[in-house]
Parts: structure tokens; C-alpha cells; sequence
């Protein structure tokens, strides 16, 4: 398969990434999978995932990101040009073989993305998850919305053959912290691509398809996912993200902590002494997550 999975993390996320990792290697032992790490809210040991899990770090030239201006980065990439990206939040699992569904329509798109068709773009929620239609189409005379926006959490990238300079109003990636123009990118990325991607679609430049592959975090059908059918390879073909969701180390309080909780296990289950780094590193983020609600509650006085 000519396809690299790309996952960016950072300190805070890292318990995470394990688990998304662990998930794509349940199903593709042998696919090229490279991690961005982001340093800015601190540094933070990957060798273990690394050397267990045939990872590798991707490097940019650059150590400190924030607010998923990596992702930006690696669209922007010259070095990657040629590859097909599929760029990954931590915050994702596999539940089947998802990524044979971008095997036929890889050679001949350049994006694909999960959909969302939206009829009223004047929502709150809509200008406040993807962006503004109207203020857009102010700033560009050449916008039009597409009938759908995507979440930029999972989507197939084709890197190095959008340029700088088409977005050069909005992102800087050669200057900290890399985004201008906020008023217009309530969700930086996710907004800009909302809107420059479809932009390009319309006038030919690329080639976008659209596919259903993805369930969010909080949705009703996760509930009733079947662990053997998650085990089974050919049952389910699809990957979940908890955008949005309650997340916290603690699994059993997460939507969804069954398919959390088995892919966590085949993490640990390729460790050695895999139970009690486990444990060791549960007790550590309990104990951070009420000494930093202490300490918030102790500023208050």
C-alpha cells in the first residue's frame, strides 16, 4: 500500500497516541507509520512506541507547533511531496481495516475526506466548529460553500502541491506561532482547509472525494460496538474520534471505553512488564489530573 500514516502529539495526548498507534498495528503490522512530535507543552519519551511499534518521528524542522499548525506543516512539505499522507489526530481509533478504503481512489484524488453535509451555514455551531460562510465569501469574491465542511482530524493529504503563498493571509510557517487572521479560523485548520480546499476543487486545481469512514466519540452507534467483530478484520471498516469528547486516561469513564480499554491491552500486551508500567502511569495521571484541580482551586483564593 503507497500510503504513510502520519499522527501528530504532544505531551498532554500522548496516553492517547499509544492506544491510536496500537490500533493501526492490529490491523496493519507493516504500514509506515511516522509521529509529529510537538514539544511546546513539554518534552516527552516516544522510544517505547517507537522501537515496540516500528514508529518513526517525522521531522520538520521544527520542535514546537501548538494549536495543529503541524498539520499545516506537512501539507506544506516539499520533502513529502509525491507521498499519500493519511494525517491522523491522537485522539483516533481503528476499528477494522479502514485504510483499504483510500487503496482505489488514492492514485486518483488528492484529498479525501469525511463529509458532513451541512443545509444551514448559519448555525452557531457551524460558524463556531468550521467557519464563517458569509465572512468568506466577503474576504474571497471566489467562494462558494460546497454543501459540505470535514473535520481535518483524519483525511488523506497529498502533500507539497499546495503553496505557501495561497496561504500566506492566514499562516506563517516560518514564524511562532505560525497563525494570522484568527477572526476568520475559529479551528485554525480546520477552517482554513474548509475553505481553501473546496476553493481549489472549484476551479480544477485538485481533486477531492468524499467518504464515510469515521464515527465521532460521543455518537450512540459506538456503544453497541462488538469486540469479537473488532477483533475479526473484515467485520467492521471504519475509525472513531473523540473530537470533542470527554477525554482522560481514566477510560472507563470515556463513550466507547470497551474498544479503548482492548486496543490499551494490545498496547500493553507487546511491553514488557506491560501490567505494571500500565498501572505506574494510571496512578500518575490521576495524581496529576486533582493536583492540578487543587492547584486551581487554591489560585482561586
Amino acid at each position: 500500500m503507497n500510503l504513510t500514516v502520519v499522527v501528530a502529539v504532544n505531551k498532554n495526548d500522548f496516553w492517547f497516541c499509544r492506544i491510536c498507534i496500537a490500533s493501526i498495528r492490529y490491523y496493519y503490522p507493516d504500514i509506515e507509520i511516522l509521529i509529529i512530535k510537538d514539544s511546546l507543552n513539554g518534552e516527552f519519551d516516544t522510544n517505547e512506541l517507537e522501537t515496540k511499534f516500528n514508529v518513526n518521528q517525522l521531522n520538520l524542522g521544527v520542535n514546537k507547533f501548538g494549536w495543529a499548525a503541524s498539520k499545516v506543516h506537512v501539507l506544506l512539505s516539499k520533502q513529502l511531496k509525491g507521498k499519500k499522507i493519511f494525517l491522523l489526530d491522537s485522539d483516533i481509533v481503528f476499528c477494522g481495516p479502514v485504510l483499504d478504503k483510500f487503496i482505489e481512489v488514492s492514485n486518483e484524488f488528492d484529498f479525501v475526506v469525511n463529509a458532513e453535509y451541512v443545509e444551514n451555514t448559519d448555525l452557531d455551531w457551524v460558524k463556531n466548529v468550521y467557519l464563517d460562510v458569509n465572512k468568506f465569501k466577503k474576504y474571497d469574491k471566489n467562494y462558494t460553500y460546497p454543501g459540505y465542511f470535514f473535520n481535518t482530524g483524519q483525511m488523506l493529504i497529498s502533500p507539497g502541491i499546495i503553496e505557501d503563498s495561497e496561504i500566506d493571509n492566514f499562516f506563517d510557517k516560518e514564524k511562532f506561532p505560525f497563525w494570522k487572521n484568527l477572526n476568520f479560523l475559529p479551528t485554525v485548520d480546520q477552517s482554513l482547509l474548509n475553505y481553501l480546499l473546496p476553493l481549489k476543487e472549484s476551479k480544477n486545481e485538485i481533486k477531492i472525494h468524499k467518504l464515510e469512514f469515521m464515527l465521532w466519540g460521543n455518537s450512540k452507534e459506538i456503544l453497541n460496538l462488538e469486540l469479537q467483530k473488532i477483533q475479526d478484520t473484515k467485520q467492521y471498516s471504519f475509525l472513531i474520534h473523540w473530537a470533542g469528547c470527554k477525554r482522560t486516561p481514566l477510560l472507563r469513564k470515556m463513550n466507547g471505553n470497551k474498544v479503548l480499554r482492548f486496543f490499551e491491552n494490545y498496547y500493553y500486551s507487546k511491553i514488557k512488564m506491560g501490567f505494571l508500567k500500565r498501572r505506574i502511569r494510571l496512578i500518575s495521571h490521576f495524581l496529576g489530573y486533582y493536583f492540578k484541580k487543587i492547584k486551581i482551586r487554591m489560585n482561586k483564593f
